[in-house]
């Protein structure tokens, strides 16, 4: 694989089931499109309702109370979901199915994190005649460059188009586990910052949530024991959009308050956001991925298309 830094070019994967573009900003997602039907499935990031498309978060998901914590017991602030978002990763493609995108610290990382690291985000399309062609795996490597702990979280914010068949209304449509578990969503504090408090989250019958736009007046759902997989579906169609996460502990499900907002954003989580009147130190943090100098570690998500 051959290595430039750019900031303007998307890189182009497909593999005949699926075309996908992936901006160096960022390392977002830009477009997750069917070949088989034409069809767009990721939000294509309509300001009015939300600017973005499918965030990554790196190194804090969500936010600190008061926007800064302490580390090596100094304060610095950091910006919602991390600072990655807004940095140019050097681009690698390994082909028509696969790239990387890769991120080290700068002069402006260290301001908000004063940490040595590379982080590597990884797209890869499945096999062209696979069962699951439609499928789209992204890879997250972290590595410790640094001469001390690296403490950090990291996530992704996909959001996708609703409906799934057009003339459908947003509460023909659902996001249904696996087999039911002891799912548990976070009270949010008024500050949108995690209170501490854990409630059971009811599923309906067949392990899903029913969606409506009232669900989200607050802000975002935050839940566990989900099960590492959510599938969003729509009454009279057989599309879907699975989202899979094993080894990720939380699930943020989202849209924009108060719009009517035609999408629905699934968003796995390591961590949990800061919590409220907290001045949260990273050494101890409650989820927080701990590296030591050196180490590397791993996670990979993935989106699947049916139609």
């Amino acid at each position: 694989m051959t290595e430039k830094q750019t900031n303007s070019a998307e890189v182009r994967l497909t593999n005949g089931r699926l075309t996908v573009t992936i901006a160096p900003l960022g390392a977002e997602l830009q477009n997750l499109r069917s070949e088989v039907s034409g069809r767009e499935y990721l939000w294509q990031g309509d300001p009015y309702y939300w600017d973005g498309r499918a965030t990554n978060l790196f190194p804090v998901c969500g936010r600190f109370d008061g926007g800064s914590y302490s580390l090596d017991g100094v304060d610095y602030e950091m910006m919602i979901h991390g600072f990655a978002k807004d940095e140019i990763f050097a681009v690698s493609q390994d082909g028509e199915r696969a790239a990387g995108f890769a991120l080290e610290e700068n002069e402006r990382t260290l301001r908000y994190w004063p940490r040595r690291f590379r982080y590597v985000i990884g797209y890869r399309l499945a096999e062209p005649d696979a069962a699951d062609a439609g499928r789209l795996e992204i890879t997250s490597t972290v590595t410790n460059r640094d001469s001390r702990p690296l403490y950090f979280a990291i996530g992704g914010h996909p959001g996708f188009r609703i409906p799934l068949e057009d003339g459908l209304p947003f509460e023909a449509h659902r996001i249904r586990f696996p087999a039911p578990g002891h799912v548990q969503s976070v009270v949010l504090a008024e500050s949108k910052l995690d209170s501490g408090e854990r409630v059971d989250f009811a599923l309906t019958g067949d392990n899903a949530i029913a969606l409506r736009h009232e669900l989200f007046e607050e802000d975002g759902i935050f839940l566990s024991g989900t099960g590492g997989r959510a599938r969003i579906e729509a009454t009279g169609t057989d599309r879907s959009v699975t989202v899979d996460y094993p080894g990720f502990d939380w699930l943020g499900i989202w849209q924009a308050a108060g719009k009517q907002s035609p999408y629905i954003c699934i968003e796995p989580w390591t961590a949990m956001c800061g919590r409220h009147e907290t001045h949260e130190a990273l050494e101890t943090m409650p989820g927080l991925v701990e590296l030591a100098p050196g180490e590397t570690r791993s996670w990979t998500w993935a989106i699947t298309i049916a139609e």
